[in-house]
């Protein structure tokens, strides 16, 4: 019932909700924002490398990372890139009772990476509602949300989901421009 009243809720945000779609690759992006599973603590480590590859590239980075847990251990600490929520930071009906999510949901980052496999609603709530320009993700959210999907196993690790996101981003990106043959 429950989640029948928070899809609801999220669907009625979604058809008010206006968005711009582009891409320019991910060499030329600014900024980028990445959503993923932080339950375990390995995917949080993983997905710190990539921040740190991103930020020596001079890209602006954030992270929101989603704990499928009814708290959150004191190893996850939040700072001015990464922020962490969990249960307990979404009321009864699945919206979201922590600033940091509409915060998140509310950058307009020019790439969301969403790098989740199970279909958690707190995941899909912030990948639906958020204004990013372009939107990247793991099968078993939900396709419909992404501009991009890629399709992994979800038993592989999260460096290999973000390896392969990033190798497919970075083919994007390399992708000349058809020339335009004059007559």
């Amino acid at each position: 019932m429950k989640q029948m009243i928070g899809n609801y809720l999220l669907n009625r945000k979604l058809l008010k909700l206006k968005q711009t779609k582009a891409f320019n690759g991910i060499n030329k992006a600014k900024s980028i924002g990445i959503l993923f599973d932080a339950t375990k603590y390995d995917s949080y480590k993983a997905v710190k490398s990539l921040v740190k590859e991103l930020t020596a590239n001079n890209k602006n980075v954030k992270a929101l990372g989603y704990v499928n847990n009814k708290k959150k251990d004191d190893q996850y600490l939040s700072d001015k890139i990464w922020q962490f929520v969990c249960k307990k930071d979404f009321n009864w009906i699945n919206q979201p009772t922590d600033s940091s999510v509409d915060s998140f949901a509310n950058e307009s980052f020019d790439i969301l990476i969403v790098l989740a496999v199970d279909p958690y609603f707190p995941i899909r709530y912030i990948s639906s509602l958020s204004k990013s320009l372009f939107r990247v993700g793991l099968n078993g959210v939900e396709d419909s949300i992404f501009d991009m999907v890629l399709q992994v196993k979800p038993n592989e690790s999260m460096e290999h989901h973000i390896s392969v996101t990033m190798q497919y981003l970075k083919m994007i990106s390399n992708q000349k421009e058809p020339e335009l043959e004059l007559a």
